[in-house]
């Protein structure tokens, strides 16, 4: 099973594919959606402020936040941020699906059906959500006694804390379908206008908390009455996007067809989790609560280098829907390729200076002691995130084409590797083994992810790109070792010349992939469509 309706499915259901059309990655409106470079250079422009917000607020509050709860109470707020993330398994795939055939429909003309794929997702998502809030009151017990090593003075406010969750997870799921339904037409001013009060309260709402002096499940509760608020914005919002003549109102055979993309992105959805969290639950059950802490605190700062990739995915992943239903994959491959470039040539150099300063990072940001506990973690993490980076514009073409099935069982053969992996490394290494297990745990799907897409949609600009890629690796691994020990040398006698050391090397090192990573028509296509905007 594929997960994607073949011809006369999407005939006999009303979903009318376009004849065969001739497009490029510059400019190009397939059906009546527009894929011109300026619009998804916008469009990627608002993810990125969309989530660098966000990032800053986190930047600047979680120390406050951390201080303030302690480090175990910090350690049991970011499992608790990691249980709501995991129960979007129940989501059954229903976000993405939306995302893809909302895409589809305004592609063919069908925007009047819109409505419908938006109704018969959200009732079905608070169904789900009202399931998934369920499951966790009924292994909140097993979490708090018994899975996790939670102090026995913290045991009453974790439940208390899970309880809470439980409550928001309908809200959590809703907003996956509603935010989709918008991705789908490329709205992404509108999405962006909403998610970023929406994700910064998940910072900014414990620090009130704090402020005002309430208990940890108190705090919690104000983020679930934040995400229930967000749903209802979103609700109006679609509903003056998506005008319609005809009420609107749950299909059941919609339901199928939803539910038969959603199926295998519903198993990414159960395992996907497991692989990016497997790691903290483990720390927290064979080190202590307190190391999830040190953990939590580098992955956290350094994964929101995501945004970059994130952002690109979700432009792409409607584009790469609309291009499927005009039949152009090799189009869908250069524009792939194309992305991964560019993500490769902005993170890299941010990548060395991590790599690179890390310690000094963390002292500034969160003291010595913390550093000195969580810098290794944070070198190793941000190796992983640049590798895992690349696979983003991969997976949103894989799933567009109609193959989640393929990211489903990339995670399934992953899983038992990554388990005994983490569990070997974790138990030896502590906090530096979960960060090598997760490294080398993304690098085999980013593998795996890039070959499927390129068997898929057979680009020309193969072998370029892997050229390219593996002379950048080398210079700027060469650099690499050469500032580290430029700056080991430097340490003892001129310390002070760190800083304008770290500023050259990102200079340099983002100069080096300019020339070397992108070819001519990347760079032109990168100055033409920004000073378009």
């Amino acid at each position: 099973m594929s997960g994607a309706m073949d011809h006369t499915e999407v005939e006999a259901a009303g979903w009318r594919r376009p004849k065969q059309a001739t497009v490029s990655v510059g400019e190009t409106t397939v059906g009546t959606v527009e894929l011109s470079g300026r619009l998804l250079t916008q469009n990627t422009l608002l993810n990125l402020v969309g989530q660098a917000l966000p990032l800053f607020i986190a930047v600047i509050t979680i120390p406050y936040v951390v201080r303030g709860l302690g480090t175990e109470r910090f350690g049991l707020l970011s499992l608790a941020w990691v249980v709501l993330g995991y129960l979007t398994v129940f989501d059954l795939g229903l976000g993405r699906a939306t995302t893809k055939y909302v895409a589809e429909l305004v592609a063919t003309g069908e925007e009047g059906r819109v409505q419908e794929v938006i109704w018969t997702s959200a009732v079905c998502q608070l169904t789900l959500g009202a399931l998934g809030g369920f499951v966790l009151l009924l292994i909140t017990p097993l979490l708090v006694d018994s899975a996790l090593r939670i102090p026995a003075d913290l045991a009453e406010e974790a439940r208390s804390t899970f309880a809470v969750l439980a409550v928001g997870v309908p809200f959590v799921l809703v907003s996956t379908s509603l935010f989709g339904a918008l991705e789908g037409c490329q709205r992404f001013d509108l999405v962006n206008a909403v998610r970023i009060p929406a994700s910064a309260g998940m910072y900014l709402l414990p620090v009130v908390g704090l402020a005002v002096h309430v208990d940890l499940p108190r705090i919690v509760s104000l983020t679930v009455l934040w995400r229930a608020a967000t749903v209802g914005l979103l609700l109006v919002i679609n509903r003056r996007v998506h005008r319609t003549s005809r009420a609107a109102r749950p299909s059941p055979a919609l339901l199928h067809r939803l539910l038969g993309f959603g199926a295998w992105v519903a198993a990414s959805n159960v395992i996907g989790p497991i692989l990016v969290y497997l790691d903290r639950f483990l720390v927290g059950a064979l080190v202590s609560v307190a190391a999830v802490g040190y953990y939590a605190a580098p992955y956290e700062t350094v994964t929101r280098l995501w945004i970059l990739p994130a952002s690109f995915a979700a432009v792409l992943f409607p584009a790469f829907s609309a291009l499927t239903v005009a039949r152009s994959p090799a189009v869908s491959g250069s524009l792939m390729l194309r992305s991964v470039r560019v993500i490769g040539a902005v993170l890299a150099p941010v990548t060395l200076l991590i790599v690179v300063f890390a310690h000094e990072i963390m002292s500034l940001w969160l003291g010595t002691e913390f550093a000195a506990q969580s810098a290794g973690a944070l070198q190793i993490l941000a190796i992983g995130v640049l590798i895992n980076s690349l696979a983003h514009a991969p997976y949103a073409l894989v799933q567009a084409v109609g193959r989640p099935d393929l990211t489903a069982k990339f995670h399934l053969l992953e899983l038992p590797v990554y388990v005994v992996l983490a569990f070997v490394l974790v138990t030896r290494f502590g906090v530096v083994g979960a960060a090598w297990a997760w490294t080398l745990r993304v690098s085999l799907d980013t593998g795996l992810l890039v070959a499927a897409a390129l068997r898929l949609s057979r680009p020309s600009d193969v072998g370029e790109t892997a050229k390219r890629a593996t002379q950048t690796a080398a210079a700027l691994g060469a650099a690499g070792l050469a500032t580290n020990t430029l700056k080991a040398a430097l340490s003892g006698s001129f310390p002070h010349l760190q800083w304008p050391l770290a500023a050259l090397i990102v200079g340099a090192s983002f100069f080096t992939v300019w020339k070397m990573l992108l070819n001519e028509g990347d760079r032109r296509a990168a100055l033409a469509a920004v000073t378009s905007i």
